[in-house]
Order: C-alpha cells, then structure tokens, then sequence
C-alpha cells in the first residue's frame, strides 16, 4: 500500500521535473510547418506501441508465474511510466510491481526482480532493433551476419530453454545463477513478439512523425534510430527518463539521414513532445482504470 501511495506522489513530483525540463529548454513547442496526417499517424502508432508493451509486462510475469489481466497491466505499468523522470528510473520499476504484488499478493522484492528482467531484456531488444540505423555506417552483410546470430541464438535458446538451464556452468557461478539464468528463463515467444512490436511502432512512428516535418523524407531506415537512442536514454541511469542523452544520440544518428542542421535539431526535439503524448495516453487510461476501481469500491462501502 504505501508503495502504490509513494508511487502516486512521485510521479506527481516526475512530471513536475519533466516540464520544468522542457520549459527551460523550448521542448514544449510544435514545429510551424508540419504535414498533420502524418504527425496523426505517428501519434497512434506511438500510443500502440505503449500498449504493446503493456502485453510485454503481462507476459514477462506470466513467464515467471504470475498471471495477471491485461487490464492489471495497463493499469500498473500506466501509472508508473511517468515516473521515469526520477532519476535512477526506480518509481518506473518499483511503481509497476507494487500494484502487481498489492493485487497478486506475491512478495514485493519477487515482482520488483521479475520487472528489472524484463527491463534487461526490453533494453535489449531495443538495442537490436536500434542496430537497423547504423546502415550507412556499418556494412550491409555485417548487419545481415548480426540479425541472423541474435534471431538464431534467440530461437534456440526459447527452444532448448530447460536443457540449457540445467548445465552446470548456472550452478558454479553467483552472477550467472542470478541473472544470466532468470533472463533467459524469462525469454518466451510471446513476450519478445510484444515487446518487438512496441519498438517496431514506435521507430515507425518516429519516422512519420520526422516525416510530417521534413518534406520528401524517404528513408523509413531513420526510424530506427529512435530505438537505439531510447535503450541508451534508459541506459543512462542518472539521465531521468533519458532527458538529454536521447535527444544527443539522437541528432548524431539523423546527421546520416538529414542533411540540414536545423531539420535534425527539430526532429530531435520534437521527438520528445511525440512520444510523450502517448506516454500521457497510457498514463490517462490507466488512471481512469484505477478512478473506476475507487468509485466502485466507495460504491460498494456506501451500500
């Protein structure tokens, strides 16, 4: 209880932080020329990539033995992703699973283990989408021979998952009993599909929305830089929410795409304002799921 109640505080205190951040850098402002139907169709497809990776967070739990709705999902991961923008990301992880363990009634420190992992893993799947970017700067075949390694490794290691956690070498060391052997157990199909699709919406979107501000923007390849810059904005720990390093990485990924300055700097800061209004509409609909569990509840009391 006093998780969820601290959890509902900070992200109070998270998106205080978050528009002080954008006010005093000009980050809150929409380009003058902008094509709509396209920064529309970016929108929705970054709000379906929020709801991807809601599915992402129920299966990763179901994975480790923890079934809850995807209702229960949306409503714990929705609540707790404006949280983020506390530094160290602790509320985005310690959010979601204290509303996961208050519900299930599984232990805390268990849920908040299993939502780490899969933080791990989904930094890591970014990092492999992100890696479709550097096309220009890295061969064609090496990107070719990097995609099929991580397909492969991926897929026989969901397929041969018991056989390859019960060698011994998961025994002998600490580190690897702890974390090698829980990430892998915590690999399924379902939940890379998932988490792959939430990534695959967003790059998308990323590029329509680079799309809606630079006339005659053909390279869809673009979009996936936005993956690789996000996984090294979460990676960056005392950066909350990836504020700065995303955008950085950002203008040094479309310096490859965009020949104009001024074009890379707004797609870079407009990438922002973007993503955040789906972060807004994941957030909004989880806490109108959970205003809905508290009218009921008084309901229920009153009667």
């Amino acid at each position: 209880m006093y998780i969820n109640i601290a959890t509902y505080s900070l992200v109070i205190v998270s998106v205080i932080f978050l528009v002080r951040y954008l006010v005093r850098n000009e980050l809150l402002y929409v380009p003058d020329s902008i094509n709509w139907p396209f920064a529309a169709a970016s929108i929705l497809l970054a709000i379906l990539g929020h709801l991807f990776s809601c599915k992402g967070w129920q299966m990763v739990l179901r994975t480790n033995g923890i079934s809850i709705s995807y209702r229960e999902a949306v409503l714990s991961l929705g609540i707790s992703t404006l949280g983020k923008y506390i530094p160290g990301k602790v509320w985005l992880i310690a959010g979601a699973s204290g509303r996961v363990a208050s519900t299930t009634g599984k232990p805390l420190a268990n849920v908040t283990y299993i939502s780490t992992l899969g933080q791990i893993l989904g930094i890591a799947i970014a990092l492999t989408v992100g890696v479709a970017s550097l096309q220009g700067r890295v061969s064609l075949p090496f990107l070719l021979l990097f995609y099929i390694t991580i397909l492969t490794s991926v897929a026989l290691a969901i397929k041969f998952k018991s056989q390859i956690l019960s060698l011994p070498v998961f025994e002998r060391n600490r580190f690897v009993d702890r974390w090698v052997k829980p990430i892998i157990s915590s690999m399924s199909l379902p939940f890379i599909l998932a988490s792959a699709l939430a990534w695959l919406c967003w790059c998308i979107g990323f590029f329509l929305m680079a799309r809606s501000i630079v006339p005659g923007l053909d390279n869809s390849m673009l979009g996936f830089s936005f993956a690789l810059a996000a996984a090294l904005g979460i990676i960056a720990l005392i950066a909350p929410g990836g504020l700065g390093i995303r955008e950085g990485v950002l203008g040094f990924l479309l310096t490859g795409y965009l020949a104009s300055k001024q074009d890379i700097a707004t797609v870079a800061a407009f990438s922002r304002l973007w993503y955040l209004i789906g972060e807004l509409f994941i957030f909004s609909l989880a806490a109108g799921l959970l205003l809905g569990e508290w009218l009921k509840k008084w309901s229920e009391k009153r009667r």
